[in-house]
Formats: C-alpha cells, sequence, structure tokens
C-alpha cells in the first residue's frame, strides 16, 4: 500500500474513533446497562488497534522512503 492510501484510511479510522467516543460520552450521560458500555469500550478498543496498525505501517514506509 502506498503512503496516500494509507493515509486516506488513517482519516477514515479517526473519524470512526472520534465518533465512538462520542456514543460512549452519550452512553454515559444516560441509563446504559454495563453490557453496552462493555459493547462501546471493545468497539474503541478496536478502532484503536486498528488505527494504530495503520499508523505504524504509515511510519514504517516513511522510514524505508527515507533510506533510514
Amino acid at each position: 500500500m502506498s503512503v496516500e492510501s494509507l493515509r486516506v484510511k488513517q482519516r477514515s479510522l479517526r473519524s470512526s474513533f472520534t465518533m465512538c467516543c462520542t456514543s460512549i460520552e452519550e452512553a454515559l450521560k444516560g441509563d446504559t446497562s454495563l453490557v453496552d458500555l462493555y459493547a462501546l469500550q471493545r468497539q474503541i478498543m478496536d478502532k484503536f488497534a486498528r488505527l494504530d496498525t495503520v499508523q505504524e505501517h504509515i511510519l514504517e514506509l516513511l522510514l524505508s522512503e527515507w533510506g533510514i
């Protein structure tokens, strides 16, 4: 994958992560069951892991392009 395509994916994941954070904020304001909060926690953990992976790939590609 190219750096540009990874950055597009990164933007999408960041947006998804932000929406998930907003959902968690709203859930915490209301009467939300622990099961639902746990599901939201799993979602944000998954999104964070995928975002971290994409950022690592971007870093690796940039370092290889720069010969580092």
